[in-house]
């Protein structure tokens, strides 16, 4: 192997349009990048001779350095899954090492944690009180969290109790916006509608039953006053 393929010349440092990086072309058509930020000091200028292991050094250097950007501009949005970063990564195109580099990196840091992305995730659509414990599930096991950490998370922030609470509120909501409709029409549509929500199917019927009830009284009271 010549002096010359193994240490190629840095023919030419370019900056890149639109970007704060550089590219870096040698004098055997080999071609990385270098961040803008990165390029002071590393001794990366044209005429300088460079060997494989350092060139190697700094394309290792700049795919993590961008992989870890991408990163932390998705998690200065919201919080991520693993299972997020790693999509938004083969979207990217990402190179898997600077990938999982990134990944562990971010895990270690705390920066990326599925349980506490489980934990918030719940205790929002508890706030919320839209969905079932079963919407939650689907949603969290989608975006990557395992089953039995999306089971422990829900089993200590969201009891049957205050699921069937949560039905219940949705269900009298949706028994007012029915109107003209028989008991048994509107205990059908209600219960589809609770199920359509991520409820149980306990949480569901219990919670129709207890809004037709009230919802009865309420006329009943309606007519004695009348």
């Amino acid at each position: 192997m010549t002096l010359l393929e193994s240490s190629p010349v840095v023919s030419r440092v370019e900056r890149v349009p639109g970007k704060g990086e550089y590219l870096i072309v040698f004098s055997d058509s080999t071609e990385i990048r270098i961040l803008k930020e990165h390029l002071p000091g590393s001794g990366v200028e044209e005429g300088v001779r460079l060997d494989r292991d350092r060139i190697r050094e700094l394309d290792s250097v700049y795919k993590y350095a961008r992989a870890r950007k991408a990163a932390l501009r998705l998690l200065k949005v919201r919080p991520r899954t693993e299972l997020e970063i790693r999509r938004r990564f083969r979207v990217l195109r990402t190179d898997r090492q600077a990938a999982d580099r990134v990944v562990a990196d971010l895990m270690a840091e705390g920066l990326v944690d599925d349980r506490v992305f489980a934990r918030l995730w719940i205790d929002e659509k508890v706030q919320r009180g839209d969905c079932g414990r079963i919407r939650i599930s689907h949603d969290l096991e989608a975006k990557g969290i395992e089953r039995a950490v999306v089971a422990e998370e829900l089993k200590a922030a969201l009891s049957d109790t205050k699921e069937l609470d949560l039905a219940g509120r949705l269900a009298l909501k949706r028994m007012g916006r029915l109107g003209g409709v028989t008991v048994q029409e509107a205990r059908r549509k209600v219960y589809t509608y609770l199920l359509g929500r991520g409820f149980t199917s306990d949480a569901a019927a219990e919670a129709t039953k207890r809004a037709i009830e009230i919802e009865a009284r309420t006329d009943e009271d309606e007519i004695s006053r009348s």
